[in-house]
């Protein structure tokens, strides 16, 4: 296990700070896969859980994760049909990628 890297003093544009605790790690190919539960925001709310990639495991299951993200996506749409008018939309959206910056 690499000790975490030092942080930089400001977090640019398209930057985040994961930490929490890891759920579990899996590879496909050569990307480690890291779920990572973060603390909730108070007694009332679920914690919010993400995946991060990384080119190296940076956290066993069940331990302290934290580490700088890059924000990445990529847009996607699909068709829906409201139910009241029965009139088909396009909806768009995104899928948020985060990769750990090593």
């Amino acid at each position: 296990m690499n000790a975490p890297a030092e942080l930089p003093s400001k977090i640019t544009l398209g930057q985040t700070l994961i930490q929490g605790r890891c759920l579990a790690v899996r590879k496909a190919k050569d990307v480690f896969y890291h779920l990572v539960a973060m603390p909730a925001a108070d007694p009332y709310s679920h914690p919010s859980t993400v995946e991060v990639s990384a080119s190296e495991r940076l956290a066993e299951k069940d331990g302290d994760f934290r580490s700088l993200c890059r924000v990445t996506g990529y847009p996607r749409q699909f068709k829906q049909t409201d139910r009241d008018t029965g009139e088909e939309k396009i909806v768009r959206t995104a899928d948020v990628k985060l990769q750990a910056v090593v």
